[in-house]
């Protein structure tokens, strides 16, 4: 394993952030100090878009005019980290994400003490052209759920064609195109049969993600199809690093001291030379081991028999999951004659065996992605030898908190082996 070298430090900002009015072409400018926080949660498994939580404090007027025009406002956030050296020396200013977003909110609450407020307005006005204190007129600290703009519309965009002599790759790429995503990081599709023609049904974008998944398939371990903010992943559920950006890391590893470690309430983040692998401190008591196996044979079984109506033909396995006594079955019907979905529900199943949970502190944002190979190393060489190796991100939560002059980031994530 490369030694690790460098160490670094992360503080965040958020450098602008605009609310856009477009009916009437008026946007107001935000001091970045009134975001309270930002909560990006993301189930890689489930779902297929992230949860964006913006919490900040708004003046009474802004806050009933964005509910006002609750369904036109946009956000414009511009998120940047700070990364400093072991010297606390700047040795990078980079933009984590400078996006247009758009919220969903249900309240239509009109603006009940506008008349109050436009007398308190007045009275402000009066007193600061005579030297005195303005009194407060009010602020709420108001929580958006944010999208970004482009992702939603061109996720909807119908696409319907056939394409002929071509492989699923081939129609990846048609539909991708004809939607208008540019930004998409893909894993090299395991299914490279080349098919003699494929419909394109007019579904979304998202709906054609997915049908083209279930009915050809696109990897033997599962596929990640999820709208990031810094592009769409097309992954497979690999434990290995299979696709990612020029100049980004590949590696994390999780180093985790014996208790008796008195360096073990370190965190913080460090670099190899090469800055391909960033390890990261966990202490003991943020990291907890469980198996999904033995309540997931009770619910679903971890036993399959699935049945190909086409031929009659079955495939029966039995993983080697947890499982508390003979186990339990369940019986599939795979109408489409996908073997890849044989092969990524034995994967699926196989992975609720070894689950870990982990909180970390004083992270890289850009640490916690889909497309990275994550390793865990503990010091205490019994637990090492169970639970050392790869494991996949499947859920994560990351928190950019604000603490006066800065921002930090933590996490809480769930990997699966």
């Amino acid at each position: 394993m490369t030694t690790p070298t460098s160490t670094r430090f992360y503080r965040y900002v958020v450098e602008s952030l605009d609310i856009i009015f477009p009916s009437d072409g008026i946007h107001y400018t935000l001091d970045g100090k009134l975001v309270v926080g930002l909560t990006i949660e993301r189930n890689y498994d489930t779902e297929m878009f992230p949860i964006i939580k913006l919490d900040v404090s708004l003046n009474t007027e802004l806050y009933h005019k964005v509910i006002l025009n609750n369904t036109s406002v946009k956000f414009r956030l511009r998120v940047q980290k700070y990364v400093y050296d072991e010297h606390s020396t700047l040795t990078m200013k980079k933009d984590v994400f400078n996006d247009v977003f758009v919220t969903f909110m249900d309240d239509n609450t009109p603006f009940l003490d506008k008349a109050l407020f436009d007398e308190a307005a007045k009275i402000n006005s009066a007193d600061s052209s005579r030297g005195l204190t303005p009194i407060t007129v009010g602020g709420n600290q108001m929580s958006f759920y944010l999208f970004k703009e482009d992702d939603l519309i061109r996720s909807k965009n119908i696409i319907n064609t056939v394409v002929t002599q071509a492989t699923v790759t081939d129609v990846l790429a048609y539909i991708l195109a004809s939607a208008g995503f540019n930004k998409t990081l893909m894993t090299p599709l395991d299914n490279t049969n080349i098919y003699t023609e494929m419909v394109v049904p007019p579904l979304t974008l998202q709906g054609n993600l997915q049908h083209y998944e279930s009915q050809y398939g696109f990897y033997y371990k599962g596929a990640i199809i999820f709208f990031d903010i810094p592009c769409l992943y097309i992954l497979s559920k690999s434990t290995k690093c299979t696709a990612w950006r020029k100049g980004e890391y590949t590696k994390v590893i999780f180093n985790i001291r014996d208790s008796k470690n008195p360096h073990q309430y370190t965190t913080g983040s460090f670099f190899d030379e090469e800055g391909s692998t960033t390890f990261i401190n966990v202490r003991p008591t943020d990291i907890k081991m469980n198996s999904a196996s033995i309540i997931q044979d009770q619910i679903d079984g971890n036993h399959r028999i699935i049945i190909n109506p086409s031929n009659g033909y079955s495939i029966d396995f039995k993983t080697n999951a947890i499982q508390r006594g003979a186990g339990t079955y369940k019986v599939m019907i795979d109408k489409f004659n996908n073997p890849f979905a044989v092969y990524a529900e034995q994967s699926e199943i196989e992975s609720n065996k070894q689950i870990i949970q982990v909180a970390l502190e004083d992270i890289d944002f850009e640490a916690i992605a889909p497309n990275k190979e994550y390793s865990y190393k503990f010091e205490d060489g019994s637990i090492n030898k169970l639970y050392s190796g790869n494991y996949r991100l499947v859920k994560s939560t990351v928190f950019i908190n604000n603490e006066g002059d800065h921002f930090k980031a933590k996490a809480h994530c769930l990997f699966k082996k």
